[in-house]
């Protein structure tokens, strides 16, 4: 598992993205997420991956994101 992908699971976890998500579909929301951050934020992808940090507005971006691809339903 790259960087990225660790910090992008623990940061939906630890901020209750996932507390309404039912068991049975964590693993396609995890994996959908994950998607939509390699098709649509390789930037972000990219920097997490260069610093190994999650900085003030690369967190602010990712919530932007977690909470749109949540609201979308598409897992």
């Amino acid at each position: 598992m790259q960087v990225w992908e660790l910090a992008v699971s623990l940061y939906a976890v630890n901020n209750g993205y996932l507390d309404e998500v039912e068991v049975e579909k964590v693993l396609s929301f995890e994996k959908g997420l994950k998607d939509e951050l390699k098709n649509k934020h390789a930037d972000l992808i990219g920097r997490i991956e260069d610093t190994k940090e999650l900085s003030k507005e690369d967190e602010a971006a990712l919530k932007d994101i977690v909470a749109s691809f949540k609201s979308g339903g598409s897992y």
